[in-house]
C-alpha cells in the first residue's frame, strides 16, 4: 500500500501504530481566535504536575479546561519525576523502536511564558524547546542545551512580551524519547470549550457504491467549533483468517479555517483491498467531544463480478460469502467461503472450488500469502480419474484415493515440456532430505526436492520419481518406459538447475526425425541383392561364392569398423525369416535350397524404438532410412531400427536369455544400409555389444533354476545383461570405445542409497578392458561402464559379412538397486 511511515523524528504528524497526534491549533476557528484576542486580562499561572490522571494513559484533551492540549503523549510512572511519581513522555517506548518526536503542547489561548522540567532515562542528551505563534512562526527558543540523565532537573523556559505563544515543542537529538514534568504557563485565560461534537460528511467515496479501483480517493468536511487537526481515518476490510492485523488507521490533516474544514488523503489509499470495506472518520474538538461518519462500499474487479454472475446463471455451485482478497503477482483473487475467482492483467478469469480450492487454501499462510498463487487455467481432467488445475506455483491434483496433492512448478514444467503427464498423479507432497539438528548439512549430496508419481491404470509399474539433487543441483526424471511390460528398465533424464529448487532448463523432446532418402541409390547402386540373387549365383557358380558376389550391407559411415550407438526399447525379438546363406556363416536349414529364393534363417533380429537424440550420425538427418519399419511406438511416426547378429554366436550368452520385447537395450554396431532387400532399411549389423536391461524383483539361477525371491531387500532392481563380442574391433579414441550407463529403478525415497552388484572381472572379461564408476559424485544414482580393446580388423568378405573373431568378449550380469 502506498502509505508513508517516517522512522525518525520530524515535526510533522507521523502515520502508524499509536502515533502522537499533531494538532494544528493555529488553524482553530476565527471565532475561537477572536474570543481569545478579546480577552486582554492575563490569567493566573497554571501548573500541571500530571498527578491527577492515573498512569498509564494517553494524554490529548484531558487538560483542555486548563487551556492546553497534548499531542497524544504517554503518561507514565517515573521515580525520577520532578515532583510526584508521574511524567509525560512523547510516546510509549514499547510501541516504537525510534522516538518520532517532538513532544507537543498546544494552548487554547495565547501565552507569554511556558516553563517545564525535562528528563532523559540514562544518557544526557541535547534538547531544544521552540515556541510558535498562531501562524506557526518561531517566536522564542530555549537551547539547545544538555538534558541531564536519570533526573528531571533540566529546566526549559520560553517567554514573550505579549501573549503570542500558541504552541510549544520539546525536541531531543537522536532517538531519545522526550519526557517532561511540572508544566507551567502564563497568559490569557483558557477559551471556553465547544458544547457540540464535530459533524463529519464523507464526500468520497459515496456510501453504498460499487468500485473497481486500486487507489481509493478519500475526502470530506468537518464542521463545528474548536476543531482539532488531524482527524482519524479507519479502513476496515476482510483479512485472511491467519491475520491478526487491526484495521488500518491513519490521520488526515484538516485544511481551511473557520468552523468548516476539509480533509483528504493526498494521493489516495493505494493497494486498496477487495471486498466490502467500511471507511470511518472521527474528529475531535477542544472540548474533547468526538464526531464520526462512515461510508461502506464494495471494491471488486468488474471481470470478477461478471464471472460470478455467469457462474450463477450456469447453475454452478454457489461460492458463498466473500472471505478475503489477495493481490498476487499477476492477478487478483477474490476468496469466498466455497471457492475463489481470479482475474489477471488481461482480464482472464478462472474459478477454483471444491477439493482444489481447499488444497490451495491449505498451502497459504501468514508467511506465504499467495500460496500457489494465481490460477493459470480452469480445472480439467487429469491422468486416471483425477481432476487437476494449474497455478503459478504448481499443479493441484484432486480426486485421488489419498485426497489431494500438489506438484511444484519445477516438476510441472518437466512433466509438460517432456510430455510426461501420463506418469500419473503424485503419491505425496514434495519431500526433501531430513536435516539432522546435530550433524552438518551435506549440501553437495543433499536431495533438495523429491516426489513420486503412480500411473492409475498401471499399478504394476514402479512409481516414477522426480527429484533435484546435489551441488550444483540437477533435476532427475526417473520412470519406466511407457510400454506394456512391467519388466522394462528405468529411463533416466537429467537437466541443469540454477537453484536448489529450480528453475531448471528442460528442453522439449525431439519428435521429428528426418529420413535418409534414396538410401538405395546412395549406398546400394539403386538395386537390391534379392533382385539379383539368381544372376549373381549363375555368374559366380564357377568360382568361390565367398569371393564372388555383391555387398549385402554397406556401411553408412564408410568405415567397416566404426560403431554407432543406439539406445531404445525392444519392440520385436525373433529369428529372421530368411537370410542369404552365402553371406552368413551359420544357418538353421540346409542350403542352398532353404526356400524358393535361396533364404535360410541365420540372424537374430531385433526391432528397436530409439529413445532420445540420435548419436554419432555425422551429417545425416537421423538413424532412419525411408524404408525402416513404422510401429507407431515412440516419438514421431514410431520408426524402428533393426539390430541383427548371427544367432549361433548369440547362443554363447544364452544363459542370460535373448533380448525380449519391452527390454531397454543399449547397443553399438556397424550402421549399414541393407542392400539385400529393396526396402533399403538402416540397421546395426552386426552388433559389437549390447546391454539389455529390465526391472526385476527376483533372481533365477540360470544353471540350477533356483529362485531367490528377495535378493534386494524388498526393492526392485535393474538387471543388465552385458555382452561384448567377437565382432568388436576395438581401437583407440573415444569414437571406438564403448561407453554406457546402467540406471536403477526410480529412487524410492529421498534418503535411499545406490547398491551395485557385478560379476568378478576374471570370470567375465576376455582380452578386453573394463572400467566403471559410480556417478555423479555428488548424487550417486547410476553406474558408468567403459570397454576398450586393442584395434583389430575383422575379415569382411565381398558380400559385406563381418567375420567373428575369437578371444575377445565380456559376458556379465549386473544388478543396480536402492537400499534404505
Amino acid at each position: 500500500m502506498d502509505h508513508h511511515v517516517p522512522c525518525r523524528k520530524t515535526r510533522s504528524f507521523s502515520i502508524g501504530k499509536r502515533l502522537p497526534v499533531r494538532i494544528d491549533w493555529w488553524l482553530l476557528s476565527a471565532t475561537f481566535v477572536i474570543m481569545t484576542m478579546a480577552s486582554t486580562a492575563l490569567a493566573d499561572p497554571t501548573l500541571i504536575d500530571f498527578e491527577d490522571i492515573t498512569a498509564p494513559a494517553t494524554i490529548t484533551t484531558q487538560y483542555n479546561a486548563k487551556g492546553v492540549i497534548f499531542g497524544g503523549h504517554f503518561l507514565r510512572t517515573d521515580a525520577t519525576a520532578h515532583s510526584g511519581t508521574q511524567a509525560l513522555q512523547s510516546v510509549n517506548p514499547s510501541d516504537f523502536e525510534f522516538d518520532p518526536g517532538p513532544l507537543t503542547m498546544t494552548f487554547t489561548s495565547p501565552q507569554t511564558l511556558v516553563r517545564l522540567f525535562a528528563g532523559v532515562p540514562v544518557t544526557p542528551v541535547n534538547g531544544t524547546m521552540f515556541a510558535y505563534d498562531v501562524n506557526d512562526m518561531i517566536v522564542a527558543q530555549d537551547g539547545p542545551k544538555v538534558v541531564a540523565g536519570a533526573t528531571f532537573d533540566t529546566a526549559f523556559e520560553v517567554t514573550v512580551a505579549t501573549p503570542t505563544i500558541m504552541k510549544v515543542e520539546l525536541l531531543f537529538e537522536g532517538t531519545n524519547f522526550e519526557e517532561i514534568d511540572d508544566l507551567e504557563f502564563e497568559g490569557e485565560p483558557p477559551a471556553p470549550p465547544p458544547l457540540l461534537a464535530p459533524v463529519i460528511v464523507i464526500t468520497t467515496p459515496e456510501d453504498g457504491v460499487d468500485l473497481d479501483v486500486d487507489t481509493l480517493e478519500i475526502a470530506g468536511t468537518v464542521s463545528g467549533e474548536g476543531l482539532l487537526s488531524p482527524v482519524k481515518m479507519t479502513l476496515d476490510y476482510r483479512l485472511p483468517p491467519e491475520s491478526s492485523a487491526p484495521p488500518f488507521t491513519s490521520a488526515l490533516s484538516l485544511t481551511g479555517t473557520g468552523t468548516e474544514r476539509q480533509f483528504s488523503l493526498p494521493g489516495g489509499f493505494g493497494g486498496l483491498p477487495m471486498g466490502p470495506i467500511t471507511l470511518t472518520v472521527e474528529a475531535e474538538n477542544t472540548g474533547g467531544l468526538k464526531g464520526t461518519a462512515t461510508a461502506t462500499f464494495n471494491n471488486l474487479p468488474t471481470a470478477i463480478r461478471d464471472r460470478i454472475v455467469q457462474e450463477n446463471l450456469n447453475g454452478a455451485p454457489q461460492l458463498g460469502e466473500f472471505s478475503f482478497g489477495i493481490m498476487a503477482g499477476g492477478c487478483k483473487i477474490a476468496v469466498y467461503d466455497n471457492g475463489a475467482v481470479s482475474v489477471d492483467d488481461a482480464d482472464n478469469t478462472f474459478v477454483f472450488r471444491g477439493d482444489i480450492f481447499a488444497k490451495w487454501l491449505s498451502l497459504r499462510g501468514l508467511f506465504n500469502n499467495d500460496g500457489l498463487g494465481c490460477p493459470l487455467s480452469e480445472e480439467r481432467a487429469g491422468p486416471g480419474d483425477t481432476t487437476v488445475q494449474d497455478f503459478d506455483g504448481g499443479r493441484i491434483y484432486a480426486d485421488l484415493s489419498t485426497g489431494t496433492a500438489y506438484v511444484p512448478t519445477v516438476f510441472v514444467d518437466v512433466l509438460d515440456t517432456r510430455e510426461l503427464e501420463f506418469l500419473g498423479p503424485p503419491t505425496s507432497v514434495p519431500l526433501a532430505d531430513p536435516v539432522s539438528p546435530v550433524e552438518p548439512v551435506q549440501t553437495s549430496t543433499r536431495t533438495w526436492l523429491y516426489q513420486q508419481f503412480v500411473r492409475p491404470t498401471r499399478p504394476d509399474l514402479v512409481p516414477a520419481t522426480l527429484e533435484i539433487r546435489g551441488t550444483p543441483p540437477r533435476l532427475w526424471v526417473e520412470r519406466q518406459s511407457p510400454t506394456v511390460s512391467a519388466k522394462t528398465g528405468a529411463l533416466w533424464d537429467n537437466y541443469a538447475c540454477t537453484g536448489n529448487l529450480g528453475p531448471c532448463t528442460v528442453d522439449p523432446p525431439q519428435t521429428e526425425f528426418p529420413l535418409i532418402e534414396n538410401a538405395g541409390d546412395q549406398f546400394c547402386g539403386g538395386e537390391a541383392l534379392e533382385d539379383q540373387k539368381l544372376d549373381i549365383l549363375v555368374e559366380c557358380v564357377a568360382t568361390d561364392l565367398k569371393q564372388c558376389g555383391k555387398g549385402e550391407w554397406e556401411p553408412i559411415k564408410g568405415d567397416q569398423y566404426l560403431g554407432t550407438p543406439v539406445y531404445g526399447v525392444v519392440v520385436e525379438s525373433a529369428l529372421a525369416g530368411e537370410d542369404f546363406p552365402f553371406s552368413h556363416t551359420w544357418t538353421y536349414d540346409s542350403p542352398p535350397f532353404c526356400s524358393s529364393v535361396f533364404g535360410c534363417p541365420s540372424d537374430w533380429t531385433l526391432q528397436v524404438s530409439p529413445l532420445g537424440p540420435h548419436r554419432d550420425i555425422g551429417d545425416l538427418p537421423s538413424l532412419f532410412a525411408a524404408g525402416n519399419k513404422v510401429s507407431g511406438i515412440g516419438p514421431g511416426d514410431g520408426r524402428l531400427i533393426e539390430f541383427e547378429y548371427e544367432r549361433f554366436y548369440g547362443e554363447f550368452v544364452g544363459w542370460m536369455g535373448f533380448p525380449e520385447e519391452g527390454d531397454l537395450i543399449y547397443a553399438v554396431g556397424r550402421w549399414i544400409i541393407d542392400c539385400g532387400h529393396n526396402t533399403f532399411r538402416s540397421e546395426l549389423h552386426p552388433i559389437y555389444m549390447y546391454a539389455k536391461m529390465k526391472t526385476v524383483t527376483t533372481i533365477t539361477d540360470p544353471f540350477t533354476g533356483l529362485v531367490n525371491t528377495n535378493p534386494f531387500g524388498g526393492q526392485p532392481a535393474t538387471r543388465a545383461d552385458i555382452w561384448v563380442n567377437g565382432w568388436y574391433p576395438g581401437g583407440d579414441g573415444p569414437e571406438r570405445a564403448i561407453e554406457f550407463d546402467i540406471y536403477p529403478p526410480p529412487r524410492p525415497s529421498p534418503t535411499a542409497t545406490l547398491v551395485v552388484n557385478k560379476p568378478d572381472d576374471n570370470d567375465a572379461v576376455h582380452e578386453i578392458t573394463i572400467e566403471y564408476s559410480i556417478q555423479p559424485e555428488t548424487a550417486a544414482n547410476h553406474v558408468h561402464i567403459k570397454f576398450t580393446a586393442p584395434y583389430r580388423e575383422n575379415f569382411v568378405n565381398i558380400w559385406g559379412q563381418v567375420f567373428w573373431e575369437v578371444n575377445r568378449g565380456y559376458e556379465g550380469q549386473w544388478f543396480v538397486y536402492w537400499a534404505e
